[in-house]
């Protein structure tokens, strides 16, 4: 069982395996089978059509499956055809309804960057920091999981490299991503971050340490994936979280008709820009 998942994945950041993984597993445990191998494609299909649930997660038990069979040399093209007819045409209609009322509840632009700047004027510099990375980055919430380090040592270790970090100097701070969503695709992200307010924040989040981490406690305690997303989700405005976020910046933009922005954020989220406009694009 874990055998078809590991190979199928292989090359694929840890965090985004272990979220297939557990759809994997409901799957198993909904078919009473150890293997999707076991099954036809039909039955696969009539079981994703049995679960009460949104599109889009039908959509990623396909992708568990899709790539499961595919490695294993098994014919996919029935449930490839599911995948971009039927199963589409509902994902398209579903977000069409989505973003419509999205646009109608979602904060502006100028809210966000409001709130962000209330948080630094109220010393809460940890989320001070996270909405700045989220807001003028395009970052996912496990991007904010960062190690907070004045020693340019540490950035050379070895085991730095499956880690985001700042590398804070008197100048500037270096924030690198070696850990996100698509990172077997783009590789390792870096920047230099000079902006006054960010580095004081991260500074005085530091205090008198040589070394941090953003989202876990500082006597070394950790935080999943999952409490990783409620840290921050509560740290947004109105608790919007990352994604909607981001459809704030991706509206903003659009409307300025601000292309290079976009350009930008796609790049540093690590998404293709047809995707962004697919599915965080609320103005249609």
């Amino acid at each position: 069982m874990n055998d078809d998942i590991e190979k199928a994945f292989s090359g694929v950041a840890t965090t985004t395996t272990n979220n297939y993984k557990s759809y994997y597993y409901r799957l198993l445990k909904k078919l009473g089978t150890d293997t999707v191998l076991e099954n036809s494609n039909k039955v696969l299909i009539d079981t994703l059509n049995s679960y009460d649930i949104l599109p889009n997660s039908i959509k990623t038990f396909l992708t568990v499956i899709i790539r499961i069979k595919r490695n294993a040399g098994v014919n996919i093209d029935s449930l490839v055809s599911y995948r971009n007819g039927t199963l589409s045409k509902e994902i398209n209609q579903y977000n069409e309804i989505k973003n419509f009322e999205l646009n109608e509840k979602l904060p502006s632009y100028d809210e966000v960057k409001r709130y962000m700047n209330t948080l630094l004027n109220e010393n809460k510099f940890r989320e001070y920091i996270i909405n700045y990375l989220l807001i003028n980055y395009g970052v996912r919430n496990l991007d904010c999981n960062v190690l907070i380090t004045t020693d340019k040592s540490v950035t050379l270790k070895r085991n730095i490299a499956k880690e985001n970090y700042f590398y804070v100097t008197n100048r500037y701070i270096i924030y690198q991503r070696n850990n996100y969503k698509t990172s077997s695709v783009y590789g390792k992200k870096t920047y230099k971050i000079v902006n006054l307010s960010f580095r004081n924040s991260v500074n005085l989040f530091l205090g008198n340490r040589n070394e941090c981490k953003l989202l876990f406690d500082c006597d070394g305690d950790t935080y999943n994936d999952k409490q990783i997303g409620n840290i921050v989700l509560n740290a947004t405005y109105n608790k919007i979280g990352e994604g909607n976020l981001f459809k704030v910046l991706i509206k903003h933009y659009q409307l300025e008709n601000n292309i290079d922005m976009i350009r930008f954020l796609s790049q540093s989220r690590g998404t293709d820009i047809n995707t962004i406009f697919k599915y965080y694009n609320i103005n249609e």
